[in-house]
């Protein structure tokens, strides 16, 4: 089934300040799930609207792309693609991210010494 509202744009399910809080309003993506008719969806799009305030944490305020799970306005194609399990990182934001979890590792680290 293929979700009624043609995108996300004005809704807001999330935020985070870099790099230690993130916040998700889970019960706006229920509801949204909800509006659109696909409310079985509502756990699929959830753990995106996460992973897309996760890669937040790990790439910054200015993480947002153009394609992708940091797209900063979901439309249709980005919704279709969570609830198929497509939508992704792209490789240069999981190679950033990446990086900056061995270094926050490191920091760590070196902090416990």
């Amino acid at each position: 089934m293929e979700p009624r509202g043609q995108n996300f744009e004005n809704e807001v399910f999330g935020f985070a300040n870099s790099p230690i809080l993130a916040s998700v309003y889970s019960e706006r993506v229920i509801q949204k799930a909800k509006r659109d008719g696909i409310e079985f969806q509502a756990p699929t799009l959830l753990g995106n609207v996460i992973a897309h305030e996760i890669g937040h944490l790990l790439l910054g305020k200015n993480g947002h792309a153009t394609t992708g799970i940091m797209r900063s306005k979901w439309q249709r194609d980005q919704i279709r693609a969570a609830l198929t399990g497509n939508l992704r990182f792209k490789d240069t934001e999981s190679t950033c991210m990446l990086a900056e979890l061995r270094k926050r590792s490191e920091t760590l680290t070196a902090l416990r010494k």
